[in-house]
């Protein structure tokens, strides 16, 4: 069973890295995460590894269970100076910048994550970059308004190329999606 990517909570290295739970090194105290949803976690970090704890609930169940999971931490030499942190699957021991929960927290090979675009048909993707090309012009989205003019500062050429790429791409959206009605 795959799961898609917005159905699961992140915890991502690089966020916990820059509010400074990393530099709070061995200490006892537990720093709260929220996710929009209204979800939180506590975590702290001790001994080179991620301390996570917070309530799940099975399916089916009616109650909510506490738990806690350690979560190892590997650290790399960047290029131009200093370390860069990273998680250590609990499951695979495979090195990731996040690990997504469900009921334990894992990477996304591990719970068969799955990007929500590659369950979209071929036309939808190419109408949404059509899209996108459009709104970064500061126009409307919708394929069926006016172009929208070239930003002042943009080279005529660049806009050239971006207006081509969003008018092939919602013919080749429209086309696709008339073949695929048949």
């Amino acid at each position: 069973m795959t799961v898609l990517d917005h159905e699961l909570r992140a915890l991502d290295v690089n966020t916990l890295n820059r509010r400074g739970l990393f530099a709070r090194a061995d200490q006892e105290d537990w720093s709260e995460l929220r996710w929009p949803s209204g979800a939180s976690i506590r975590i702290a970090f001790k001994s080179g590894s991620v301390f996570v704890a917070y309530s799940a609930t099975s399916p089916g169940a009616d109650n909510a269970e506490e738990i806690g999971e350690r979560i190892g931490i590997a650290w790399t030499s960047c290029n131009f100076g200093g370390q860069r942190p990273w998680f250590v699957c609990p499951d695979c021991d495979r090195r990731c910048g996040k690990l997504y929960g469900g009921r334990l927290f894992r990477c996304r090979l591990c719970v068969e994550l799955v990007y929500g675009s590659t369950r979209q048909p071929e036309w939808e993707r190419l109408l949404e970059r059509a899209q996108d090309i459009r709104a970064r012009l500061g126009g409307s989205m919708s394929t069926a308004a006016p172009f929208p003019l070239k930003p002042k500062g943009m080279h005529q050429r660049t806009y050239d190329r971006l207006r081509w790429e969003s008018e092939t791409m919602a013919t080749d959206a429209l086309l696709l999606g008339l073949a695929s009605c048949r």
